[in-house]
């Protein structure tokens, strides 16, 4: 999950240097709420892939998207109800 929180962070790194001002600027009400829910936005995010990560390490079955779902017990993953090699790949090695 390294790749993911290194993602993370350079989404909130993107958005405070785009977003935040110089000191002699202020934010505007529309700018502070983009801001809040661009970071609302990516707690949210952080959350769901450690919830993932937590049932992955547990051996139960979670969906790593939609329409897929991997089994950490049996290391599979599953596209539309059918194997799929390169989501097990993805997810397990």
């Amino acid at each position: 999950m390294k790749h993911g929180k290194l993602k993370s962070l350079a989404v909130a790194v993107l958005i405070a240097a785009v977003a935040l001002p110089g000191p002699s600027v202020a934010l505007s009400d529309e700018d502070k709420a983009k801001l809040v829910g661009a970071l609302v936005g990516i707690a949210i995010a952080k959350k769901v892939a450690e919830n993932r990560q937590e049932k992955k390490a547990r051996g139960e079955p979670y969906q790593p998207a939609n329409g897929v779902m991997c089994l950490p017990e049996v290391r599979k993953c599953y596209w539309n109800n059918r194997y799929s090699s390169r989501w097990t790949h993805h997810e397990f090695d």
